[in-house]
């Protein structure tokens, strides 16, 4: 053999040596799964890239649209809060202005009723002098004296039904849940007649109006 054969037969040995490494690459290509082979691979990255885009957008996009969301919700909760406190304020007033009119017309009630006391003594001391005189009265005298003293008494007895009733009211007004505010007020007979308090400072308020007067009005009533 000579060189010459020797170098060819050494390029046919290497030639067929490089057939064998790619014969034995495509039989391992072959044997991964499709998911793992390098073309699958090449030909996805595009994809995956994309659908990181898109899925990124969307995360974007999604918590935006939570947020926006939120800060509604927010707002609407927001808002039925401050209608709810502006209801309760409203329902508290209401309360108060009752309670005050209920106050102003038992004391008023409770102040006529104490004049009748004035009273009491003396009609007292005319039963008595009846009483005691009685058998000396001639009969027409003492049926007249007898019925209107009888009237009396049922007048006076109601007088007191009434000034006890008066007194059970005032007692439960105080169980009331009105404001302290409106617990501290106080009247006398002419500003209740007029349907006004006076507060601890001296300011005067008008159960009609449902407010405190200006200076100038309390100057007015004063």
């Amino acid at each position: 053999m000579t060189e010459k054969d020797a170098e060819l037969a050494e390029l046919e040995v290497e030639h067929k040596r490089l057939e064998l490494e790619k014969l034995r690459a495509e039989i391992s290509e072959a044997s991964l799964a499709w998911w793992k082979r390098p073309g699958y691979l090449g030909g996805l990255t595009p994809i995956i890239l994309a659908l990181v885009g898109v899925g990124t957008a969307w995360i974007t996009g999604f918590f935006d649209t939570q947020r926006q969301e939120l800060a509604s919700e927010i707002l609407s909760l927001e808002q039925e809060k401050t209608v709810l406190a502006q209801e309760i304020e409203q329902a508290q007033l209401a309360i108060d202005l009752g309670y005050l009119q209920a106050r102003l017309a038992a004391e008023d009630t409770d102040y006529a009723l104490g004049h009748f006391d004035a009273f009491s003594e003396d009609f007292t001391g005319a039963v008595n002098t009846f009483l005691d005189h009685q058998d000396d009265l001639p009969a027409e005298l003492y049926g007249a004296l007898n019925e209107l003293l009888d009237a009396s008494a049922g007048r006076f007895n109601i007088i007191k039904i009434t000034e006890a009733s008066i007194d059970e009211l005032l007692e439960r007004l105080d169980k009331i849940a009105a404001s302290p505010w409106a617990k501290e007020l106080t009247t006398d007979p002419f500003l209740a007649s007029l349907g006004l308090l006076t507060s601890p400072d001296g300011k005067i308020f008008d159960v009609t109006k449902a407010r405190f007067l200006t200076d100038e009005e309390a100057a007015e009533v004063r």
